[in-house]
């Protein structure tokens, strides 16, 4: 491992961050109470074979894969930084 300089200004940009991924969590719960995984998965299907949805969930959805992507990338290499 390295060691790392503590920082208040790297502290607050980490707890801005987790907010972030805290409050669209919540979001997302709040949205979607009693839909089970397979209505999910058959939803993002739908959309992704265009059958549902518009240029700016397929868009999303372009985005987010090429996300998943990047971070599954560093994750393998453990460039757990870089992944965040």
């Amino acid at each position: 491992g390295q060691d790392v300089r503590f920082s208040y200004e790297k502290m607050d940009a980490s707890w801005n961050f987790i907010n972030k991924i805290w409050n669209i969590s919540r979001y997302i719960l709040m949205n979607n109470e009693g839909l089970t995984l397979e209505q999910a998965t058959a939803n993002v299907e739908k959309v992704v074979n265009k059958e549902a949805g518009n240029v700016t969930d397929r868009w999303i959805l372009h985005n987010l894969n090429e996300t998943i992507g990047k971070v599954t990338e560093n994750f393998d290499k453990f460039e757990f930084g870089v992944a965040g």
